[in-house]
């Protein structure tokens, strides 16, 4: 419905209002970025390649000894390239009107073009995070087409290069246990902002045992570490090299919530107590919160994500960046008008090798927030 008022009285004002900007994607901006090189339009698979070293070898002696060197063998990803695409139309009257530089045909296209604008990072986001996303009702879904934070089934959770596995059958959150690949592993944590349950040492017990399964695994036929130890003090925590990625809701929270020491409040919150851990809050819609206590099977559960070093094992291939066409016409009775956004991507995960199975620098848990049991 509109409203709109047709006033010969009233002045007419040749300003608009303004909506506010709209919400960029706060993950896929981390990702670090590498071409492609020119694919032809209607390939849809690519053969990602990558020159994997097996173990070099170091003489050390008196005397002057060399031995073999390391053998480097090529290991093949098979990937599902994906365009991204857009339509601006125009009809043959709005066209005339925005190429004069009429005010409102002008305002109308820009609007238009950030609705689409918005919609590619919106969805560009959604899949390439892919946490919680169930792609098999889109038309165009397809198996190779694998996601940043994909969780494995459980009955595939055996870890292969091309769809590493998660680290959760690598973090141990409680003395002699250790979770289960796919499976979001329960950190028996308990955040709230009433003095009777916080979890003690909140952030170091969520968070810490999963920073220390990322810096101590490293790739058995490489040697090369999942997680590299720079960047990683309260100072440069935009940086950093661990990343928390949880619900705006529960950033928030992280923010306002104070640490208590088992008597009191401090000076400090929860947040406060993250980043001097070297950890970076990453706001990530496709993690969900539970912030107020009830009855019901899943009161209180706050879900986390935890990657590390993004820009490097976390990637955006571009096979082709996106590009606003120029405007072109369709002859008819009434011509019409067009603009076309074309982009094409695949993600790249990258691959560690524990001797058995291929891992993900990835990870994924929940604790409870205001839990009374």
């Amino acid at each position: 419905m509109t409203d709109y008022t047709n006033n010969r009285f009233l002045n007419h004002i040749k300003e608009f209002i303004k909506d506010k900007d709209w919400y960029a994607g706060q993950v896929i901006k981390k990702a670090g970025r590498f071409p492609l090189g020119k694919i032809p339009n209607n390939q849809e698979y690519i053969q990602l390649d990558k020159l994997y070293a097996l173990g070099a070898t170091i003489k050390k002696s008196d005397k002057r000894d060399f031995p073999p060197a390391g053998i480097t063998e090529m290991k093949s990803m098979l990937r599902k390239l994906k365009w991204f695409n857009s339509l601006v139309e125009w009809t043959e009257e709005q066209y005339e009107d925005y190429t004069s530089g009429n005010d409102y045909e002008v305002e109308r296209t820009k609007k238009k073009i950030d609705a689409v604008d918005y919609k590619f990072d919106y969805d560009m986001e959604i899949w390439f995070v892919g946490y919680g996303t169930t792609f098999t009702s889109d038309l165009d879904y397809d198996e190779r087409w694998i996601p940043w934070m994909k969780a494995k089934a459980s009955t595939a959770g055996t870890g292969t290069m091309s769809d590493p596995g998660d680290l959760n059958d690598k973090v141990t959150n409680t003395a002699g246990t250790t979770g289960t690949t796919a499976t979001i592993l329960n950190m028996v944590t308990k955040l709230t902002s009433l003095t009777t349950n916080q979890t003690i040492d909140f952030a170091r017990k969520t968070f810490g045992p999963v920073k220390r399964a990322m810096s101590l695994f490293k790739d058995s036929n490489t040697g090369r570490q999942m997680a590299e130890p720079h960047n990683s003090d309260a100072k440069k925590v935009a940086n950093a090299t661990y990343q928390v990625h949880v619900a705006p809701e529960l950033a928030e929270e992280f923010e306002n919530i104070k640490v208590f020491d088992g008597e009191k409040y401090l000076d400090r919150s929860i947040a406060d107590d993250m980043r001097a851990m070297g950890l970076e809050i990453v706001v990530n819609r496709q993690f969900t919160a539970l912030l107020v206590e009830d009855n019901g099977a899943g009161a209180g559960v706050c879900q986390f994500g935890m990657t590390c070093d993004f820009e490097s094992n976390f990637q955006v291939g571009i096979a082709q960046k996106i590009i606003w066409e120029a405007d072109k016409r369709i002859p008819g009775i009434k011509d019409k008008w067009i603009k076309r956004v074309t982009s094409r991507y695949v993600p790249y995960t990258h691959p560690y090798y524990d001797g058995s199975k291929w891992y993900k620098a990835f990870f994924h848990g929940y604790f409870y927030y205001m839990d009374d049991t």
